[in-house]
C-alpha cells in the first residue's frame, strides 16, 4: 500500500524535528487497524504513544504535554511518533451551543501552534475526510504546518 508506505516513510525521516502529519480514513474500523499496524511496524525502533484530548479543554498541545512530561524517553529526545485520533465530540456539530470542543479544539491549534515547536517528533492525527475539509478553514496557521496528508480511501 503506496500511502501507508509514505506514511511510515514520513514518520521515520521525522526524526529530532517536529512533523505535523494528517492520516485521513472515514472507516472507524480500518482507522484503527492502521494505527495498530504503523505503531507494530515501526517499533521497537520508534515507539508510539497514543495521545487523548481532555473534552473540555481539547488541547493538542496540553494533550502532549501530559504524556511527555510523565516519560523519561520523550524528555530525552528518543525516537517516538504520537498520534492522535479524532473522535467524538469533536466530529459531532452542536449547533444550539456557540463554544463547542469542537470550536475550542480548533481554536488551540491556531493559536498554540507556536509551542509546538519544543517537541521534536512526528504527530500524526486522523480524521474523517470531513474533519480535514473543517481543519484547513478553521486552523490555517496551524494546516500551514502540515507535513503530509495522506488519504486511506
Amino acid at each position: 500500500m503506496k500511502t501507508y508506505d509514505s506514511l511510515l516513510t514520513a514518520i521515520e525521516f521525522s526524526e529530532g524535528q517536529l512533523s505535523l502529519l494528517l492520516a485521513v480514513c472515514d472507516d472507524r474500523q480500518r482507522r484503527a487497524a492502521l494505527i495498530a499496524s504503523c505503531e507494530r511496524d515501526l517499533a521497537p525502533q520508534i515507539r508510539a504513544y497514543r495521545l487523548s484530548l481532555d473534552c473540555y479543554e481539547p488541547s493538542l498541545k496540553g494533550a502532549i504535554y501530559q504524556v511527555w512530561k510523565q516519560d523519561d524517553y520523550l524528555q530525552q529526545g528518543g525516537r517516538a511518533v504520537l498520534t492522535l485520533e479524532i473522535t467524538e465530540p469533536l466530529l459531532e456539530q452542536n449547533q444550539e451551543q456557540d463554544d463547542t470542543g469542537r470550536d475550542r479544539f480548533f481554536g488551540y491549534l491556531q493559536w498554540t501552534r507556536e509551542g509546538l515547536r519544543e517537541f521534536r517528533f512526528p504527530i500524526v492525527i486522523w480524521m474523517p475526510s470531513l474533519f480535514l475539509e473543517v481543519l484547513s478553514r478553521r486552523a490555517p496557521d496551524f494546516w500551514s504546518w502540515r507535513k503530509g496528508v495522506f488519504r486511506f480511501l
